[in-house]
Formats: structure tokens, sequence, C-alpha cells
């Protein structure tokens, strides 16, 4: 997409977005929101272009210390993705590539999202390599190969949010790959599936990335279609939560709206689900941006007195304990990796 594309998109989008939101009662809700999904896009867009091409490794995280850090996270997984491109073009079945040759450039705080990244890498090499009418076969074969190169070069403790930004990947660009490669992760990894539907969850967020008439959030109705058991439901909503914040993090109101109108009338798992995901994607702030300034308003935002309580227990408490207990005790375990699928908040604030 080129810079005049977002330009227009910039222009355009914002105000029809708020026209078809206006009946609801959410005309600004429905620009903002708008207008943050198109920046995080254009942010990741052209992430390879500042990354510079094929400087060394060590450059590019010199360029992503030298930026803003709030972005640091897209550029962190963009300096992944970057980093996969490049060694596969030359080597299909590349092994341990953040423990030797350049991987050890990488620093820690940039290591969760790189692993995003590579996966990113790793599922579109192949994937894109699918034929127009690929049988089952074909898709089971791409599978085994992306779950090789996960399995051989993503480090224990960090694979799991390669698997998520897999089924990220999947689900928005390989619709009619994704149940296939679900079904046979099913049998080579089958404790990474929550994993791959977390992922599916922040892509069903940008499928539906504009409003319908009357219905700021057709994601909710897109989550009921595509859930196929509860597992899968689950971590739908908690990837919903995950890119909510992240992509709204500097405008809380858009999510002290989307909890009112629809977060708030789930089901009591479901809203678990959903608090889980803003855990998640906190912990992948701290991590990245520690003490990022847009991460800590957030904890401040006070919302509509009617919506305190709800706030609270939603957004509020799960981004506190992200930021202040989990964030720190699984870093301490290496298990980072367990926030990028659902497991109730409570499981591992008593573990």
């Amino acid at each position: 997409m080129s810079p005049l594309f977002f330009k227009v998109a910039n222009a355009i989008m914002p105000p029809i977005s708020g026209v078809l939101c206006a009946p609801a009662g959410y005309r600004r809700i429905g620009s903002v929101e708008s207008s943050n999904k198109i920046r995080t896009i254009e942010s990741v867009e052209f992430t390879q272009r500042f990354l510079g091409g094929e400087l060394p490794i060590r450059e590019m995280v010199a360029r992503i210390r030298s930026t803003e850090r709030f972005r640091a996270l897209w550029l962190a997984e963009g300096l992944g993705q970057h980093y996969g491109n490049r060694v596969l073009r030359n080597n299909p079945e590349p092994r341990n590539l953040l423990t030797e040759g350049e991987g050890p450039d990488i620093p820690s705080d940039l290591m969760l999202m790189v692993h995003a990244g590579l996966a990113l890498s790793f599922a579109r090499h192949h994937l894109d390599r699918l034929p127009r009418a690929a049988s089952p076969a074909h898709v089971q074969e791409a599978t085994r190969r992306i779950n090789a190169l996960v399995e051989t070069n993503l480090l224990p403790g960090y694979a799991g949010i390669g698997y998520e930004a897999w089924g990220m990947v999947t689900r928005f660009f390989y619709l009619k790959a994704f149940r296939g490669v679900v079904k046979t992760l099913e049998s080579l990894a089958p404790d990474r599936v929550p994993n791959i539907w977390h992922g599916a969850g922040r892509a069903c967020y940008f499928l539906d990335f504009m409003p319908k008439w009357k219905d700021p959030w057709p994601v909710l109705k897109r989550i009921d279609r595509e859930a196929d058991g509860k597992i899968s439901r689950l971590n739908l909503l908690a990837g919903l939560g995950s890119v909510s914040v992240i992509v709204n993090m500097r405008t809380p109101e858009v999510l002290e709206a989307l909890v009112r109108e629809r977060i708030a009338h789930l089901e009591a798992d479901d809203i678990a689900a959903y608090s889980q995901g803003i855990a998640c994607s906190m912990v992948m702030r701290q991590d990245t941006t520690p003490e990022e300034e847009n991460a800590r308003a957030l904890l401040r935002y006070r919302p509509a007195a009617d919506m305190q309580d709800r706030w609270t227990a939603v957004v509020a408490e799960p981004a506190r304990l992200a930021l202040d207990t989990l964030h720190p005790m699984l870093k301490k375990r290496g298990r980072l990796d367990e926030i990028t699928r659902f497991v109730p908040l409570t499981e591992f604030a008593g573990s």
C-alpha cells in the first residue's frame, strides 16, 4: 500500500465510520476507532521500509531504539518478519535463527515480538506457495513445513506467540487454508491450537474493518459465526481483547464504549476471555516497552460513573495485573507465551 492510500483512507474512512455508527449513538467513537485501525496498519505496512532493507540486525535494532517507544511493538514484529524473509530467500530450512548468526544481536526486550514476526514469515513463505485450488494434502504439507520451522527456530517460552501470529496471518490472508491448518495442528501440536484461534481473533477485528449500519462492532457477530466450540470461542474473544486494547490504547473511550455496548452483555466466560486478552497485550507491551506512558495512562483512565465498576473488572484490573504481576512472574519462569492463549486470569493469579 502506498502513502497516498493511507492519506486517502485517513481522509475518507473515519467520517464514513462515524456516519454508520451515528444511529447507535457512537459517531465520534466510530470515527476514532477507524482512524486508530488505519494508523496501526500503516505502522505495520511501513516497518520494512523503516528498518532499512538489507541492514544488519544490529543496525535495525538501533533504528528501533531511535524512534517513538509506542511503535516499538510493531517494529519488533517487523524485525522478526524481515529477518525470516531474508534468511528464507537463501535457505528454506534454517535452524537456530535466534541463537546463531545474527540472532544473538536481538535484545531480550524485542524478543517476544520478534518471535511473532518470524512465525509470520514462515507462515507466509509456505502459504503463499499453495496452488490456487489447494487440496487438503497441500495445506497439510504446508502446515507441516511451517510447524517444523517454528519448532526448530523459536525458543522455549516464546513459541506460543509464534503460533498466535501464525493464526492471525492465516485467518486474515488465507481463509481457505485456515481450517486445514487447524485440523493438521490438532495432530501435530494440539497444545498450540488455542494460540492459533487467539490469533484468528485478532484477524477478525481487522476483517470487520468498517462498522456496519447501526453496528459499531460487527466483529462480535463474526466470532459467533466462526467459533466451532468453547476453546475456539474463548480464544477468539481473547484475541479480540488483545487487539482492541493495542489499537485503542491511546483512546480508551473506544474501549469503554465497546465494553458498555457489547462485552458487558456477554456470558461470564466470554467476558473473562476478553479480559484475558487485555492482559495478554499489556504483557506484550510491558515486555517490549517497559513502563510505556500510554500503558500506564490506561490504568488512570476514568470512565463514566455508571461504567466504573464494569471498566475496573473488565479492563483496568486485568491490565494492572498484567503489568504488575503477570509479566514479571511469566518472565521469571521463562513462560511469556502462556499469555497468548486463553487461560483464566484466576489461574495465573493463583499459581
